[in-house]
């Protein structure tokens, strides 16, 4: 009589366990199945190619092989050691050497500070009268700060030197020449155009000179350079501030780094706004 696979399959069968250790062999452990002499055998193949590579390349070695990196290096009861290597800093050195970039972070930061006060009062200047406008005239530009560490640097009085102002030469055939020499009617230009070192206005000789309409423009040209001159002190301002926070969270970091040096026990309790770890010391009875 033949069943249909469907009801052979739905029946219940036998459960086939596995065959344990005899009571005989108990003191050898569990016994081991099929996958396990599986992973046993892998890692006894892979060890025996490593050993068969380690031989092969001592057959194959060069006895006269030579390079410089041999000097420096030793064996250590079998283990390759490198000599050369950086030198290991005793507590009492590692704590002098965080000492001396705390004071290096800390003199930057008063740098850092006292250029942010100068920019700060550079942004709210207002000329009110032609003395202020002729100061921005005469002042040099600044170069602009790019947050890296080179601007930060102060130069040393040595290494300071007086920059020398440019000056125009002119050549003239006597000396009575020289006595009459008039260098508005020379550059063929204004008063107040004298001062300007490049593109100044020229005007013909027959040309009359309206002073008003001079003196307005003169005005406006420095009140333009002012308006350049405070866009990039704000921007070397956002710089600073952003150079600023970097370096605040140096010193925090480099302060941590100094108190865990010190003794005492202490645990790890959590992480500040800035991401800096937190740690809390155990209280210790004083004598």
């Amino acid at each position: 009589m033949k069943v249909a696979s469907s009801i052979r399959k739905a029946a219940p069968r036998k459960a086939h366990k596995e065959r344990s250790q005899p009571a005989a062999r108990q003191r050898l452990g569990l016994l081991e199945k099929k996958k396990d002499y599986i992973e046993r055998a892998t890692d006894f193949k892979s060890k025996q190619k490593r050993l068969a590579a380690l031989r092969q390349k001592a057959v194959m070695r060069n006895k006269d092989e030579f390079y410089f990196q041999m000097v420096n290096a030793k064996t250590n009861k079998g283990v390759h050691v490198l000599a050369g290597r950086e030198k290991a800093f005793s507590k009492d050195e590692l704590a002098l050497l965080r000492t001396q970039d705390q004071n290096y972070i800390h003199y930057q930061r008063s740098v850092n500070l006292k250029k942010m006060e100068r920019l700060q009062s550079l942004k709210h200047i207002q000329p009110s009268d032609d003395s202020e406008l002729k100061e921005i005239e005469g002042s040099d530009e600044d170069n602009e700060f790019d947050g890296s560490d080179a601007e930060m640097e102060e130069a040393s009085p040595e290494t300071q030197t007086t920059t020398k102002q440019p000056s125009h030469t002119i050549f003239v055939e006597s000396e009575k020449e020289v006595k009459n020499f008039d260098p508005v009617k020379h550059f063929q230009t204004t008063e107040d155009q004298l001062k300007v070192r490049h593109n100044r206005t020229r005007i013909s000789p027959n040309q009359t000179i309206d002073t008003e309409s001079e003196e307005a423009l003169y005005k406006a040209e420095m009140l333009k350079r002012l308006n350049r001159k405070k866009l990039k002190a704000e921007r070397e301002l956002v710089s600073r501030e952003k150079r600023e926070e970097q370096l605040r969270k140096l010193q925090m970091e480099k302060d941590m780094q100094k108190n865990l040096m010190g003794k005492g026990s202490k645990k790890k309790v959590g992480v500040d706004k800035q991401g800096l770890p937190v740690y809390k010391w155990n209280a210790e009875r004083k004598r």
